[in-house]
């Protein structure tokens, strides 16, 4: 028979592990999530990103979330709709080349006030090999800004290897898109970040990471989960294959990837998986609170 001593106990013991998972999840999430909200599925205005964004910096959940995305070409458009003091960190997706994103820049730069530039991501051009490529756009990138280069879904090991030789810059990866078959597999997913763990090489993920755990959408898309990523991480830094990554980004439930995590170095793993795009800031945050793993009234 358990006495009351025996409940504080264990009222005291679950008190503990709650208050070190939830350490835990906000390690693993601290600006986990870059704020994509003019893009699709949601393309929201970019006024009303702004808006949003201003919400999002004040809620519970602000440490979650990283700089606002907004393509080069709307950086005027931000302006107007930002104020003196609003202190944005924004990303510059460079959608009208170098050329654009070096003009945005400088408005940036006259106007930090209102706005600060947190990071650049370009993609590499299409139809060209990716290793000379990348190195051609390393040559003319001299921003002071961490700078993510979008590498295509397969062929990218040359890529990785010039951006890993570089050292100042980054991998990005999309995950998702408007159809089926612009998901990565578990199989794909895996080896791009085994390729990124071998290089000690920092990334991002895009598209389709709206919710924790891998998953059925609506639509039928098969998405990934970023506790799947996260763990998947995890694990490849402890010397796991990429088969095992790709058992990891296929599991469903949270319990297993937890156990992986819960030993996870959260540093090492978040100096690898830096960040992921959502178009939706709150749907990762809704998630978390649903599976338990986040308290209601962080979010």
């Amino acid at each position: 028979m358990s006495t009351s001593a025996d409940h504080a106990g264990g009222s005291t013991s679950a008190g503990t592990a709650g208050a070190a998972l939830g350490s835990l999840i906000a390690g693993l999430t601290l600006g986990l999530i870059d704020d994509a909200a003019v893009f699709p599925p949601a393309s929201a205005s970019v006024p009303a990103a702004v808006r949003a964004h201003r919400a999002h910096q004040l809620a519970g959940y602000a440490e979650a979330v990283g700089p606002l995305l907004v393509r080069a070409s709307t950086t005027v458009e931000l302006l107007e709709a930002s104020r003196a003091g609003d202190d944005l960190r924004v990303g510059l997706i460079a959608d009208e080349g170098l050329t654009g994103l070096v003009e945005a820049i400088s408005l940036l730069v006259d106007h930090d006030d209102r706005a600060t530039l947190a990071q650049v991501e370009i993609a590499l051009p299409p139809g060209h090999p990716p290793g000379p490529a990348t190195a051609a756009l390393l040559d003319q990138l001299a921003f002071s800004a961490t700078a993510y280069v979008e590498v295509p879904r397969a062929g990218y090991a040359d890529a990785l290897d010039v951006l890993a030789g570089d050292g100042a810059e980054r991998a990005k990866y999309r995950t998702g898109g408007a159809t089926a078959d612009a998901f990565a597999s578990e199989t794909e997913l895996a080896g791009f970040l085994a390729a990124c763990l071998e290089r000690r090489l920092g990334f991002k993920l895009t598209a389709g990471l709206h919710r924790a755990v891998r998953n059925t959408s609506a639509e039928g898309f098969e998405q990934h989960g970023f506790l799947n990523v996260l763990a998947a991480v995890s694990a490849g830094q402890g010397g796991a294959s990429a088969a095992d990554l790709a058992a990891i980004l296929a599991q469903r439930s949270p319990g297993p990837l937890l156990e992986v995590l819960r030993v996870a170095d959260v540093a090492s793993v978040r100096r690898s998986f830096v960040s992921f795009g959502c178009c939706g800031v709150t749907d990762p945050v809704d998630d978390l609170v649903a599976l338990g793993l986040l308290d209601g009234d962080w979010a």
